[in-house]
């Protein structure tokens, strides 16, 4: 307990002393916390989700945006910066992992935050990171389906108890963020200190 005499901020020397120490502590493993990914180069891919074709491990396929996802999540998509396989993704940084197994591909899909709408202006500066899964339906005659799903969707969430379920990697789609914010982490002991002019618009 804190006791209220003796130093000038009404506490006593040794409780401000430690004080200090905690709230150094805090910055300290707050700017430590850093989360680093690494992929092979054949983890990044170039489909045209925005478009009613795109090629899909060499093959044309007809794109499907199922119900699971959302119209800002849509637009994100349709501007992403970077598409990359979700299982290929290591990362360092975060101590547990947690993956559905199923059909599909998981995907992560970056794009810079554009910043046009309110809400926007409270979503991370350094970007969005959308966890999709795709999967592919072959049809006789017709050219095959990609099916692309919200992996936070709940009919997907759900999936993973039933004989169907549909492949998703949270981690992954946390890696990435978290690492693009790296140069928001690293200033954190300097916007506690100068709130009133940060390095790196938070959102808060």
């Amino acid at each position: 307990m804190w006791t209220t005499s003796g130093s000038p901020g009404g506490l006593r020397q040794s409780s401000w002393c430690e004080l200090k120490c905690l709230l150094l502590c805090a910055l300290v493993s707050g700017c430590a916390h850093v989360v680093k990914i690494s992929y092979p180069p054949e983890a990044m891919l170039n489909p045209t989700f925005d478009k009613p074709y795109t090629i899909w491990e060499g093959e044309r396929v007809e794109i499907a945006r199922t119900p699971s996802l959302r119209p800002e999540s849509l637009k994100y998509l349709a501007t992403s910066d970077q598409v990359l396989l979700a299982d290929s993704i290591r990362q360092r940084g975060l101590r547990d992992e947690f993956k559905i197994g199923g059909a599909g591909t998981p995907l992560v899909v970056f794009s810079k935050n554009p910043r046009s709408t309110p809400k926007e202006t409270h979503y991370p500066s350094s970007g969005i990171a959308l966890g999709i899964t795709a999967i592919k339906e072959e049809r006789r005659g017709k050219v095959p389906l990609l099916k692309l799903y919200d992996s936070l969707d709940p009919f997907v969430v759900r999936s993973s108890t039933g004989p169907h379920p549909i492949a998703a990697n949270y981690t992954a789609t946390l890696a990435v963020i978290f690492s693009r914010a790296e140069a928001v982490a690293g200033s954190a002991a300097g916007s506690f200190l100068r709130p009133d002019n940060p390095r790196f618009a938070t959102g808060v």
